[in-house]
């Protein structure tokens, strides 16, 4: 059972990592996704 509860542990761990990593890289795209458009809107504007 010791075991058994230490892979969960294990295997949670490594998925929150994923998990981390996902959405820090999603979160890079959409800034780089907000300032092209931004800076598409400034030349527009101008």
């Amino acid at each position: 059972m010791g075991f058994h509860t230490e892979r969960i542990k294990y295997l949670m761990s490594i998925a929150s990592v994923v998990v981390h990593l996902y959405s820090s890289l999603l979160t890079q795209a959409s800034r780089r996704r907000i300032q092209r458009n931004r800076r598409h809107h400034h030349i527009t504007s101008r």
